[in-house]
């Protein structure tokens, strides 16, 4: 029988710090798909003639996983489809901007406020265009 020259008690131990690895790797993760709490966008800004500054906020989206065709006349379970993701985007722009408020490098740059001008969603970003209001 092969001796080991680690003694014992350091087995346990590294054997108890590996399974605490594992499981603090394991509730720091979070499930795919869903997002953070707080903006995780970039903000554009611009300052054009007259002072007047406009700002785009653009946040991405994770492509949804693409699945294989099953049956071929699912139009309309394409279309709700569609319109599920319309509407979850809807919620997810209202969102944004209701957490852009609070957001302090928009803050700094508009600080009496802002105006939204549009939002939109394209492709995998979510967009919120505005303008600073003024005095």
């Amino acid at each position: 029988m092969p001796q080991c020259f680690i003694p014992q008690c350091f087995k346990f131990n590294l054997g108890l710090a590996a399974l605490c690895m594992v499981l603090i790797t394991a509730c720091a993760s979070k499930p795919a798909g869903i997002q953070d709490e707080g903006l995780n966008g970039k903000l554009f800004t611009n300052i054009v003639s007259g002072d007047i500054r406009l700002f785009r906020f653009v946040v991405d989206v994770p492509e949804q996983s693409v699945r294989p065709i099953t049956q071929r006349n699912q139009s309309g379970q394409r279309r709700e489809a569609l319109q599920d993701r319309a509407e979850l985007h809807k919620k997810q722009l209202e969102n944004i901007e209701k957490a852009l408020k609070d957001e302090q490098s928009l803050t700094e740059f508009c600080p009496n406020g802002f105006t939204v001008i549009e939002r939109y969603a394209v492709l995998n970003e979510l967009v919120i265009r505005g303008e600073c209001q003024y005095k």
